[in-house]
């Protein structure tokens, strides 16, 4: 059992975020972006700060500045 206070969880480790909606389930993992339906799976790296931004604050509904971002993406190598 990991929790998030455990130095090898992922949660520690990796930007993680995750949206279920009716139709569909949004996830990332680092820069790999996944969106999953019923019927499909469409995988995505996300490189750099400003596309981060634009998947955190659009799709995922997250509020943060492009700098916030930046720094995440720095983080996420």
């Amino acid at each position: 059992f990991y929790s998030h206070r455990h130095p090898s969880a992922t949660f520690v480790n990796h930007l993680v975020v995750a949206r279920l909606l009716p139709d569909r389930v949004l996830s990332l993992r680092g820069r790999e972006y996944r969106e999953t339906t019923g019927s499909d799976e469409v995988f995505r790296s996300v490189e750099g700060g400003p596309a981060l931004h634009a998947l955190l604050t659009g799709p995922f509904g997250l509020s943060l500045t492009p700098d916030e971002a930046e720094k995440l993406a720095k983080g996420c190598g």
